[in-house]
């Protein structure tokens, strides 16, 4: 080591020299820290983060250092804590606890540390509450000296079992963890995750999982004395054996292991893992094709199960967790390891290495692994980090640690890759090793006293004990089910999934009715155990629908779970990827009764969507309806349905009254609600009274930057995937002539590849900033009553009630925000108010005639659908609207009631591979003008009211005032069902007007590339592309002609549908002009086909589709249906449709004009019907076939049916509330 320190140009320090250059408060105590120098650059830190910490021993002495040791014995950790070590470590953990949130000393730190002391005195240990043990779990990971992934520390999801009681509960909850992590909604996008089972009261009573790590294959010992397998695993293979499990006949390298679990100190239990649950990763090489044929593999998820969590004295014997895999954990010591799978000579046979004279053989061969490892994870979509980025991950999680707290525990030893440590950053920064709690700890594996305690005179007492055992659990049991019997109440589960955050709002309003009479239980779908549901009495759910009838994001693992489930026997998982199968020839024979494990149950579902799509108008709550119903489960009541175009408050609470009163007539319970009074009490959820809710001037000085904004927003939304990328580039794509604009955005996403891996087709969400001036017009329209809006402020709520004076933190935002920055950056203050506000802000009103309006408007009828869709009046134009509201409204009023800013959708434009580091996007930036006040005048020319106020959209505008080199946050949304063929040999058919090009640019992007990196054949690709005018509109003509030259693009087609003394064109109708050219490649050469663009359109291209059907293969129009059905369900035809534009918001307003009638009228006339035809069909964009008068017979149909108004309508969100590639209102 002597001669690389002498390799530095610049002298060393000493420590009188840092003293002199380092600023701290006072430089007498930087001589109680330690400074540590960055060998690179030769700045120092100074790590004074040990001084007044509770540290645990090191194991090392004056005279010895265990710093290299595996496994140093520091100290007895199953030693048990006395009464007052664990008073002193339970008093340190509240402390940091809030600490974490400034509410040190507070009165609530003061009421909880006394509370846990209380509890240790009467039993000598005490409880955490969960979001103490959230926060435990995650510091420990943040305290690991060991890992070198930390930076991830505040995304660790904890799955709390301490409730868990038996081997058999253990294992669910395992399974559970796997699948989580794996993330079945993103197969491979893992995620980290920790599953904490009851502390252990004493070493008698453990839960422990035996498995070192709880995915882990076997290692089986030969009779030659050769190891065939994980030669790591060999003792504990052993020991499943003798624990009964039987290896496979034919026994492999790659067999998984069982899963081993002890509850309570019992008897271990052997589970075997369903192979399905568990992710592998074949291993194969770019360049080698011999090293595929070595036929290796890996497993996805990373799971450490031997270690002991402790927090705050309490010690979790069984807490296993998970993360990704860093390359050179596989690599370097698991494949290359002598002690392991010893490859490395193999793959210098492979690379014709000469072992004897090239003395860095083993280099070279070592190298080629990891790029085998990192090659073949990537290409399988599954999430692992090279060691350079990981060092680089840790230099930055260190420099945040040395910032934020003081100071970072870190093992140079560990954290420096197995793998050219030597230019990975980490190795040429010094370090400080000390462990911190909460912590994880080693222990010893506990088949170790298992097998010496196996003796034959010991037998027959270990068998009364675990007879007694047993007899206990079973009186606990049966003490439960007596106190579940003796409940006044029923259970209810609330469902809810969403994008905006509506379906929530709906779903809270739903819980508050149903605690009139049940035990309701309110959770979002991602966060809902599905193991869970087949023991669940009463299941009601609220959903939207997201894009082309896709569930909400986190609707996505409760769907494929239940579509997995409802799937007939022997059907290949891949078939079950896309919901619409559910609705197949095959999926519809009836499971058998014995089969259905929702056979006990009741359920209702409750859909929001848009009548502007009707064809997936509510269709994940219908699919959600029929997947409950085909698993056995009866419905309470019929699926209800809210147009956001008419009435869907009112339609929502008509059914969740009628539910609420099905439910208790099915279950004779008193109904005791009149729906006209008592009911529209309890289906509001907004509260809001002049003692409810304030603003105080906070005390905190929380410095905010690009980096806090982005984990400000991250924990604001609940977006554990967002990161902050640097807009790099704009460029405007078109032509100066043009009165729109429309924008191509550069981000750079170098520093963040791996957590935002995407494939072309994907989504990049935005959460956008309001414009700053309408901001400062609505702070001057507020009673800031002497408050500065750039003053720190928190929201308080008083737990007292209007009477009382208990003031209590409201925790919406993660920490002290100005009101200037929660107007711009957390809520939305464009969308039209909605009724529930209305009603509040009328209340602040000193006008009668203002309020009336208000209270109007507020009813949520006719006079508010027309307000809102007429006017689109945001924040600022509502507070003029109703001037006397102007300086009475209190902030925290609107901070306590407004939606939060919604995150945008936007199609990525370039391929990861083509453009490494960069993710592209095709932005129109929206201006637009809205219908004027009545009382102002206003003219119409080409169908835009010009005398109203002109709106900018949210994210658009955003994006094009954003200044190069800011930061944009976002995260990916995949895009399954839009990502080109696993064959990429079919044929590829793009179709997209405007900015719908934005995904197609990905794609021959990405097959650029893969005409200049891979050998082989590709399918031919072509380009139907709509636009007005050529030299004005015509989009990445330009690379268009690149990409045909290339022969990524066979050829391409533009529709112009305003250039000059050409008659109107749109793509669909370029596409039958080319009707024999559409018919060869889309039914005989079986193409794919994407369309890209608005509801209109794509109804459109469907309709040319049909058209060209019928024409040349001389089809009826019932057939035609049928074909195009039957390549949709072959998975090749693909669509991605965005939000309402400029242009389809005529159509909209026929729809709403539809949706009225359909609504109000209880019995239509085929002249009504023709009426509303026609209506729909004023726009010659629409799709004039089948879909819209199929739609309006089916409304119809139904009216008679019910005799009168219903909610029941038919299946996606309201358009304001999609992925918008562009023109939208909220754009």
């Amino acid at each position: 080591m002597g001669n690389y320190f002498n390799n530095f140009f610049y002298p060393q320090q000493n420590l009188e020299q840092v003293v002199n250059t380092v600023s701290v408060p006072d430089k007498k105590q930087l001589h109680e820290s330690v400074c540590l120098v960055n060998y690179v650059d030769g700045t120092t830190s100074v790590d004074s983060l040990l001084r007044g910490s509770k540290v645990h021993s090191t194991g090392c002495t004056e005279k010895r250092c265990v710093g290299s040791q595996m496994f140093p014995k520091r100290r007895d950790v199953k030693k048990p804590c006395s009464k007052d070590e664990m008073i002193d470590l339970a008093k340190d953990f509240i402390k940091q606890y809030y600490e974490s949130m400034n509410e040190k000393d507070s009165v609530e730190h003061k009421e909880r540390e006394a509370e846990v002391l209380r509890e240790i005195e009467e039993k000598g240990t005490y409880n955490l509450t969960f979001k103490e043990l959230s926060f435990g779990c995650r510091t420990a990971w943040r305290n690991a000296p060991r890992c070198i992934n930390r930076i991830q520390w505040r995304n660790l999801t904890v799955f709390d079992q301490r409730d868990a009681r038996n081997a058999e509960e253990m294992c669910a909850a395992m399974i559970n963890h796997i699948r989580y992590c794996t993330n079945p909604a993103k197969p491979g996008v893992l995620r980290s995750a920790i599953t904490v089972f009851p502390a252990a009261i004493d070493a008698d009573h453990e839960y422990r999982v035996w498995n070192p790590q709880f995915i882990k294959y076997a290692g089986y010992k030969m009779e030659d004395g050769s190891i065939r397998g994980d030669p790591s695993s060999v003792e504990f293979t052993e020991v499943c054996v003798e624990l009964g499990w039987q290896p496979p006949k034919v026994q492999t390298n790659f067999d998984m292991l069982p899963l081993v679990l002890q509850a309570n100190g019992g008897e271990p239990q052997v589970f075997k893992l369903d192979p399905s649950e568990v992710l592998e990763v074949p291993l194969t090489h770019p360049m080698y094709p011999e090293f595929d044929k070595l036929k290796l593999k890996w497993y996805a998820v990373p799971g450490v199960s031997c270690l002991m969590l402790e927090i705050g004295g309490l010690k979790f014997t069984a807490a296993p967790f998970s993360g990704w895999y860093l390359v050179p954990e596989i690599a370097t010591r698991d494949l290359a390891d002598p002690q392991r799978y010893n490859m490395l000579g193999k793959m210098a046979e492979i690379m014709k290495l000469d072992t004897k004279m090239d003395r860095l053989w083993r280099d070279k061969a070592l190298v080629e692994l990891n790029v085998a490892v990192l090659h073949s994870y990537n290409a399988n979509g599954v999430s692992i980090m090279d060691h350079h980025s990981g060092s680089e991950s840790f230099m930055k999680f260190l420099e945040q640690e040395v910032k934020t707290r003081g100071g970072c525990p870190a093992d140079w030893v560990w954290l420096v890759p197995p793998l050219s440590g030597g230019v990975t950053e980490v190795f040429h920064q010094e370090m400080l090793l000390y462990h911190l709690t909460p912590s994880y700890e080693y222990q010893e594996n506990p088949w170790v006293k298992w097998r010496q305690s196996k003796k034959p005179h010991s037998s027959t007492l270990i068998s009364a004990k675990e007879r007694f055992r047993r007899a206990v659990r079973v009186t606990g049991r049966l003490r439960k089910l007596m106190k579940v019997q003796l409940k006044k109440r029923r259970q209810c589960l609330i469902l809810y999934a969403t994008e905006t955050g509506k379906s929530e709002s709906f779903a809270k309003m739903l819980h508050k009715l149903f605690g009139n009479a049940f035990n309701p239980d309110i959770q979002c779908m991602d966060s809902y155990n599905v193991e869970n549901l087949q023991h669940e009495e009463l299941v009601l759910i609220v959903t939207s629908t997201f894009g082309n009838g896709e569930p909400p994001t986190n609707g996505e693992t409760l769907a494929d779970s239940l579509v997995r489930l409802r799937a007939p026997q022997n059907t290949p998982m891949a078939s079950c990827r896309r919901f619409s199968v559910v609705y197949s020839q095959e999926w519809s024979s009836k499971l058998p009764e014995s089969t259905k494990p929702l056979h006990a149950q009741r359920f209702s579902v409750f859909g929001l969507g848009s009548r502007a799509y009707p064809d997936t108008f509510c269709a994940f709550a219908h699919l959600m309806d029929k997947l409950f119903s085909d698993l056995g489960a009866e419905c309470i009541q019929p699926i209800g349905e809210g147009d956001e175009l008419y009435g869907q408050l009112e339609s929502f609470k008509e059914w969740a009254f009628k539910c609420y009163n099905a439910a208790c007539k099915y279950y004779n319970l008193d109904l005791n609600l009149q729906y006209d009074t008592d009911a529209q009490a309890y289906l509001e959820v907004h509260e809001w009274g002049d003692n409810k809710y304030r603003l105080k001037k906070s005390l905190s000085h929380t410095e905010t930057t690009e980096d806090t904004t982005v984990d400000s927003l991250k924990a604001f939304h609940g977006f554990s995937e967002l990161v902050g990328l640097p807009l790099k580039e704009r460029v405007q794509l078109q032509s100066s002539q043009s009165k729109r604009s429309t924008i191509r955005l550069v981000l750079d996403s170098s520093q963040t590849e791996e957590t935002l891996a995407f494939e072309p087709g994907d989504h990049l969400s935005i959460v956008p900033e309001n414009d700053p001036s309408m901001v400062t017009q609505l702070l001057n329209r507020l009673d800031l009553s002497g408050l500065d809006p750039d003053d720190l402020v928190e929201v308080e709520y008083n737990k007292g009630g209007a009477k009382g004076d208990d003031w209590i933190e409201e925790k919406r935002f993660p920490h002290a925000v100005t009101l200037r920055d929660i107007f711009t950056k957390y809520l939305d203050i464009t969308t039209p108010p909605s009724p529930q506000l209305l009603q509040i802000l009328a209340s602040q009103s000193n006008n009668d005639q203002d309020k009336r309006g208000m209270d109007m408007l507020a009813k949520g009828q006719d006079d508010y659908e027309e307000w809102r869709h007429n006017f689109y009046p945001n924040l600022v134009e509502t507070l003029d609207w109703f001037s006397s509201l102007c300086g009475r409204v209190d902030p925290a009023l609107l901070v306590s009631q407004l939606s939060s800013l919604q995150s945008r959708y936007y199609s990525i434009s370039s391929s990861p591979r083509y453009c490494p580091g960069e993710i592209h996007l095709t932005v129109a930036v929206v201006m637009y003008t809205v219908r004027a006040r009545p009382d102002q005048s206003y003219i119409k020319q080409d169908k835009v009211y010009v005398d109203g106020p002109v709106h900018f959209g949210v994210c658009s505008n955003w994006l094009q005032r954003l200044k190069i080199g800011k930061i944009v946050p976002a995260f990916v949304r995949k895009a399954p069902n839009f990502h080109l063929p696993v064959d990429s040999l079919q044929p590829v058919i793009m179709i997209g007007p405007g900015t719908g090009i934005a995904p197609f640019r990905s794609f021959w992007e990405e097959r650029m590339y893969q005409l200049k990196h891979s050998k082989g054949d590709f399918g031919e690709m072509y380009l139907f592309f709509g636009c007005r005018q050529r030299a004005v509109d015509s989009l990445y003509e330009p690379e268009l002609k690149e990409a045909k030259e290339a022969g990524a693009l066979k050829e391409y087609f533009i529709a112009l549908s305003r250039e000059p003394n050409l008659p109107r064109m749109y793509a669909q109708d370029k596409l039958k002009e080319q009707e024999e050219f559409i018919l060869q490649k889309v039914v005989f050469e079986k193409a794919h086909v994407f369309v890209c663009g608005d509801i209109s359109m794509a109804n459109g291209v469907s309709r040319a589709f049909r058209d060209i059907f019928m024409s040349t293969l001389a089809m009826t129009e019932e057939k035609a249906n049928k074909l195009l059905d039957s390549i949709k369900e072959e998975g090749r035809y693909h669509e991605d449709i965005f939000g309402v534009t400029l242009r389809t918001a005529e159509v909209t307003n026929k729809y709403l004009r539809v949706s009225k009638r359909l609504s109000m009228i209880p019995e239509l006339t085929e002249e009504d019907l023709e009426k509303d035809t026609d209506d729909l069909y004023e726009d010659d964009s629409l799709n004039r076939g089948p879909s819209i008068q199929s739609y309006i017979h089916r409304r119809h149909t139904h009216t008679l049916e019910t005799g009168g108004f219903s909610s029941l309508n038919v299946p996606v969100s309201f358009p304001f509330g999609q992925r918008l590639s562009v023109v939208n209102p909220l754009q």
